[in-house]
């Protein structure tokens, strides 16, 4: 079961922001505002089940973090933009 949060930890956010600092820049030049940063974190022991994807999510540059009970959680940021009405994730 897949949960989605949004981020409050400014720290979190941070790394957010600096991981996706060009797809940020690119949205924000087609008017895009920002939304929210988000955490979509996988079910419990998901960390363990997908333990040979880690390295290579890792080299990718993924921002993770790992909830308790060993879950995955990939964080992103969100944007709105009003006219069409839209919503644009960076992954």
């Amino acid at each position: 079961m897949t949960k989605y949060t949004e981020i409050t930890d400014s720290g979190l956010q941070s790394r957010v922001r600096s991981r996706y600092r060009a797809e940020i820049a690119a949205l924000e030049v087609l008017g895009f505002r920002h939304l929210a940063f988000r955490l979509e974190a996988l079910g419990p022991f998901s960390a363990l089940l997908r333990l040979p994807l880690l390295p290579l999510m890792r080299r990718a540059g993924e921002v993770l973090v790992f909830p308790f009970p060993f879950r995955l959680a990939l964080a992103n940021v969100l944007f709105v933009h009003s006219e069409p009405p839209s919503i644009a994730s960076c992954m």
